[in-house]
């Protein structure tokens, strides 16, 4: 069974509150499960008319990973549908692997997604982060 439109809005404002940015006036963020990914960038699309066009995307590899960095962008990128010119220049974090993966092709990262010009939409999506909590705070009390 679908998801009601409602139900969609929740969930979304659920995970932002999980894995978004509360900080600052941006509206990012990051996680590296692809199906989560995917439903965050419909649910911007969705929710608040965001085109594909004015997401961009950083991602962050471990910098054992340097040499398939090409490979993880059009990973994420072909899944996403997001084109490479809107990727952002690669963060490489610095935790050397002390043993070999056998699964060392299987890493993709993580993806931050970033909507541009997010003074447009920062103060409702907080807002539904804020309705959020405030509900849940409500039970908690009951």
């Amino acid at each position: 069974k679908m998801l009601t439109s409602r139900e969609r809005l929740l969930v979304g404002a659920a995970l932002y509150w999980a894995e978004g940015t509360k900080k600052g006036r941006r509206v990012d963020f990051c996680n590296s499960d692809p199906d989560l990914v995917k439903f965050m960038i419909s649910w911007f699309k969705e929710q608040f008319g965001i085109k594909n066009e004015e997401f961009r995307i950083q991602l962050g590899i471990n910098e054992d990973h340097v040499v398939r960095e090409n490979s993880v962008k059009k990973y994420w990128s072909n899944l996403i549908n997001i084109p490479l010119s809107q990727f952002t220049k690669t963060s490489f974090k610095h935790a050397r692997l002390k043993k070999i993966y056998q699964n060392f092709n299987e890493y993709f990262g993580t993806p931050k997604v970033y909507v541009s010009r997010p003074s447009r939409i920062h103060p409702k999506v907080l807002g539904l982060v804020k309705y959020l909590y405030k509900k849940q705070s409500q039970d908690i009390l009951r």
